[in-house]
C-alpha cells in the first residue's frame, strides 16, 4: 500500500486541540485586560520596531508565549490602504499601516494584539478559521474584542468614519 502524501496545507502543523479543549482552557483563564502604558501611550508617536516587539512580548507572555516575540517581525508599510495590519502567519510578520494608525492611535494596540492572534492561533492550531474561536479566545485572554473590522477617521482630525480594520491575513 502506498504512503498516502499529506496535503502541502497541512505539513508541519502542530496537532490541534479540540473546540471543546480550547473552550475548557479558555473558560478556566482569568481574563483581563494588558496595561500597556509605561511602554506606550496613543498621545505618542507610532511605536518603533523596540517598543512593538516589547508590546508584543507582553501579549504573548499572557498567552504563555514569550519567547516567540524575537522571532516575529514588525513594521509599518505604506501600501496598505484599507486595513490596519496584516499578519503573514508562515513568515511570523506582521505588517501595520501607518497612515491610518496615525490618524487612529488608539487602535495601534488592538491591531497588533489582533494581529499577534492570528499568528498565535496559526502556531497553535493550524489552519483554522481567520475570526474564528481559537482566534477569539486569544483575544479575550488579552481583554480585547475579536472584530475584524472597525469604523476609523481616513486622516488625523477627520471624525468621518472609514470602515475596514484588521485585515487581509495571508498564510505565506
Amino acid at each position: 500500500m502506498a504512503k498516502q502524501k499529506m496535503p502541502r496545507s497541512h505539513r508541519n502543523v502542530q496537532p490541534r486541540l479540540s473546540d471543546e479543549s480550547l473552550v475548557a482552557c479558555h473558560l478556566s483563564l482569568v481574563t483581563g485586560r494588558l496595561s500597556f502604558d509605561d511602554l506606550w501611550t496613543p498621545d505618542q508617536p507610532l511605536p518603533d520596531g523596540g517598543v512593538l516587539r516589547e508590546l508584543s512580548r507582553r501579549v504573548l507572555a499572557a498567552w504563555g508565549h514569550a519567547e516567540w516575540a524575537d522571532g516575529i517581525r514588525f513594521g509599518y508599510n505604506g501600501r496598505l490602504r484599507r486595513c490596519l495590519g496584516r499578519a503573514f502567519f508562515k513568515e511570523g510578520r506582521i505588517d501595520l499601516n501607518p497612515r491610518l494608525l496615525s490618524a487612529n492611535r488608539s487602535q495601534v494596540i488592538p491591531t497588533l494584539v489582533h494581529e499577534l492572534a492570528h499568528i498565535v492561533a496559526w502556531r497553535l492550531f493550524g489552519e483554522v478559521n481567520a475570526h474564528g474561536l481559537h482566534f477569539r479566545a486569544l483575544m479575550a485572554k488579552a481583554g480585547f474584542k475579536g472584530r475584524a473590522t472597525v469604523r476609523l477617521a481616513k486622516r488625523e482630525g477627520e471624525g468621518g468614519p472609514f470602515v475596514r480594520g484588521s485585515g487581509s491575513h495571508i498564510a505565506t
